[in-house]
C-alpha cells in the first residue's frame, strides 16, 4: 500500500466471519484470540504523588461468578483485510483570526474560491478561521493549497473533515 511517510492513515477494518472461522478452523491447536475477562476487576486507591503514604482498600468493579465461563466475549479470528481508505473531504484552512472581521478581509482575497468563515473555540476564547473547500482528491486541496500560497496568505494547512 502506498502511505505517506511520516503521515497519518485512516484505515478500515471488517471482520470477514465465514474466512475467519475458517481460519480459526486451519489454525488447530494454534494460538485463539479472545476477548479479555471482565471477571474480577479490581480498584484501588493510591496514596499523595510522592509519598510512601498507605494504599486504599481495594474494590471489586466486576462481581466474579464462578458458575459462568471467564470469557463471555467474541472469539477473534485474526484476519485482517486491507482496503483503501476512504477520508471525509478536503480543506485548506487558514486559522486563528481574533475577530470575524479579520477573517472575512482575508477571505475577500480569495474572491472565487469556496470559502467561508468558521468559528474555532479554544479554551478562554473563540477564534477564527477561514475554510476553503470542500476538496475530494489530495490533487485538488493541493492546487487549492498553492493558489492560497501565491496571493501571499501564510500558515495554511491542508484538514480532514
Amino acid at each position: 500500500m502506498d502511505f505517506p511517510s511520516g503521515g497519518v492513515v485512516e484505515v478500515e477494518v471488517k471482520l470477514n466471519a465465514q474466512a475467519s472461522s475458517a481460519l480459526q478452523g486451519a489454525l488447530g491447536a494454534g494460538p485463539k484470540l479472545q476477548a479479555a475477562p471482565v471477571a474480577g476487576i479490581t480498584a484501588q486507591s493510591l496514596g499523595a504523588p510522592g509519598s510512601a503514604g498507605p494504599i486504599g482498600v481495594a474494590h471489586q468493579l466486576v462481581q466474579a461468578n464462578d458458575n459462568a465461563p471467564q470469557n463471555t466475549g467474541p472469539t477473534l479470528s485474526g484476519q485482517v483485510i486491507q482496503a483503501q481508505p476512504a477520508p471525509g473531504p478536503l480543506f485548506v484552512q487558514l486559522p486563528g483570526y481574533g475577530r470575524e472581521s479579520d477573517a472575512a478581509r482575508v477571505m475577500a482575497r480569495l474572491y472565487g474560491m469556496p470559502a467561508r468563515i468558521v468559528p474555532v473555540f479554544g479554551a478562554d476564547r473563540t477564534l477564527w478561521a477561514v475554510n476553503i473547500g470542500p476538496y475530494h482528491s489530495v490533487e485538488d486541496a493541493d492546487q487549492a493549497l498553492q493558489h492560497v500560497l501565491n496571493a501571499g496568505m501564510t500558515d495554511p494547512e491542508i484538514i480532514v473533515r
